[in-house]
């Protein structure tokens, strides 16, 4: 397939228009490519105002958080290993001019506010900089930054200056050895230090995220609610993220139900706060103290229905869900000559594929597989020429072998509601009938399965029907200059696994990889071909990793 095509059917541009007239006839992949964006997406008229940033399920987006470094001078056990992780290299990573063009873009969308996180933002030198620039573009109202807060409290004057308007503080312990063990370095004082210069600078309030762990820091939950009693700080216990490796692992889950008790336990003059709209929190305040707490069960109790946050991380890539795999690079776009138009259009055809909810929920992490099958009902000349590998067009079942296994990959952006799976395959198999079929007159049927697998939450159904279907579609494109009679028949999944329900196999499907006798549905079984009248077609196997 030529990239114009592969570019139409994989990239779920929905804000733009493609201009199939037009064909690109340079060899260069970078020419094909810069030219494809000038000249065949053509960005849809706007008005001077532009519509709000809203996704599929009526929420509307305006808080971008803004990733400013990969680096952080902690090493907290449940963030990163204590010799650190790889990091991007510098010009991987956004420049301050390409951010600050990408939050005009987004400004101009309708975000009105901007946090910035990390890594730890604060590692950045020019941070003020950063700050006083973002403050200062159009709509912006406001400035956030989350910190750990180490090195914080001699710059925050200055950073307040620059226009950084609210502030949180990451603190997971009151105890100073439960800090430098958690963190893997001192610093507790430094902290609660930040967290009163903060106060009497005004930010108000200081929010203080905490992390609940079993058997860690859950006995602490009354310490914080007594920490909020003489300053005006929201302490936010946050239910701890289960995940080891790529397992759920829910031992250490603190849940926020469960830290709840605890607090009003200690404090049963603890009162709701009014809800306010897409706060992350419930508030509960009490009685004669300054501050609040506040529950964030993120784990246990999804808040994706009031989401309004984006996100953008340091090398450039646009994350419309904090669980979703699914990211797109606006770096690359805005490198290869995207016009902000364009840039909003990209932004605006990912928000379009934000599920409704992450996937994070009761079901288990198991290890999933499936497979699908499909048939291509083609003429005796075809099926000739198929055999030979003399399709005008060129190398028909490759082609059909490489379409069905990026389809597979990219199910999630191409079937609405499908979650985007990490697969750690994705196979495509043809197989063409043997015998005299295509010298006797009677042409055949092309079988073609698309075998998926992962370690996920949910199943790979629909990747192997997608990988399967569009193998046969691609297979469909490259011969109808030969038959214009195809038909494609019998879509249907064979087999799956690792579901909680159990194991399940169609009554009549072969074992794993094992040639199919076809028939049709209106052929007595007696009368069907025996097995040595199939062949497989594998001159290689595409396999995703």
């Amino acid at each position: 397939m030529n990239l114009l095509k592969q570019t139409q059917f994989f990239l779920p541009l929905y804000s733009v228009r493609i201009n199939t007239r037009t064909h690109l006839r340079r060899n260069s992949v970078a020419f094909q490519y810069k030219r494809f964006l000038s000249d065949n997406v053509e960005v849809e008229s706007k008005s001077s105002v532009e519509a709000p940033l809203m996704d599929l399920h009526g929420r509307r987006h305006d808080y971008l958080r803004i990733s400013l470094t990969e680096r952080c001078n902690l090493r907290c056990q449940y963030c990163m290993p204590a010799e650190g992780v790889p990091l991007s290299a510098r010009a991987a990573l956004l420049s301050r001019a390409e951010l600050a063009r990408l939050v005009r873009v987004f400004a101009a969308l309708g975000v009105t506010k901007l946090r910035l996180t990390g890594g730890e933002p604060t590692v950045r030198q020019d941070l003020a900089d950063i700050i006083q620039e973002l403050s200062s573009v159009d709509g912006i109202s406001t400035v956030a930054m989350t910190s750990n807060g180490v090195a914080l409290t001699r710059r925050l004057p200055a950073l307040q200056r620059a226009g950084l308007s609210a502030l949180n503080v990451s603190l997971d312990s009151l105890r100073a050895d439960r800090y430098e063990r958690m963190a893997r370095r001192p610093g507790l004082q430094k902290v609660l230090a930040c967290i009163d210069l903060a106060l009497q600078l005004g930010f108000s309030p200081v929010k203080v995220n905490t992390v609940l762990m079993k058997g860690f820091n859950d006995d602490e939950v009354c310490d914080f609610v007594e920490f909020t009693k003489h300053r005006n700080v929201e302490v936010r216990f946050i239910e701890f993220m289960p995940f080891t490796g790529n397992r759920w692992d829910d031992s250490r889950l603190v849940s926020g139900a469960a830290a709840l008790a605890a607090a009003r336990a200690a404090l049963p003059t603890l009162r709701p706060a009014p809800p306010a709209p897409c706060r992350t929190a419930t508030v509960w305040k009490a009685d004669g103290y300054a501050g609040s707490v506040g529950f964030i069960s993120s784990m246990t109790q999804p808040f994706c229905s009031s989401c309004n946050r984006l996100r953008l991380t340091a090398d450039g890539n646009l994350k419309v869900c904090l669980f979703g795999g699914a990211e797109v690079s606006l770096r690359d776009a805005a490198r290869a000559g995207a016009p902000d138009a364009e840039l909003a259009a990209l932004v605006r055809a990912a928000l379009r594929r934000k599920l409704p909810a992450h996937a994070v929920g009761a079901k288990p992490v198991r290890a999933r597989a499936a497979e699908a099958e499909c048939f291509l009902h083609v003429s005796a000349r075809l099926l000739r020429l198929l055999r030979d590998a003399a399709v005008p067009k060129g190398d028909a079942l490759s082609v059909a072998q490489v379409a069905g296994t990026l389809a597979a990959k990219r199910t999630a952006d191409l079937i609405p509601m499908c979650h985007p799976l990490p697969l750690e395959l994705a196979r495509v198999r043809v197989q063409l009938p043997r015998g005299e079929a295509g010298e006797a007159g009677a042409g055949g049927r092309v079988r073609l399965t698309c075998e998926a697998r992962a370690t996920a939450r949910t199943g790979v159904e629909m990747e192997a029907l997608t990988g399967c279907a569009v193998a046969a579609l691609a297979l469909y494109d490259m011969c109808k200059s030969v038959d214009k009679h195809m038909t494609i028949t019998g879509l249907r999944v064979l087999r799956k696994s690792g579901g909680v329900g159990g194991d399940w196999t169609a009554p009549d499907a072969p074992g794993p990889h094992e040639p199919h006798t076809p028939h049709t549905p209106h052929e007595p079984r007696e009368q069907m071909p025996d097995k040595a009248k199939i062949e497989t077609y594998a001159p290689t196997n595409f396999i995703y990793l």
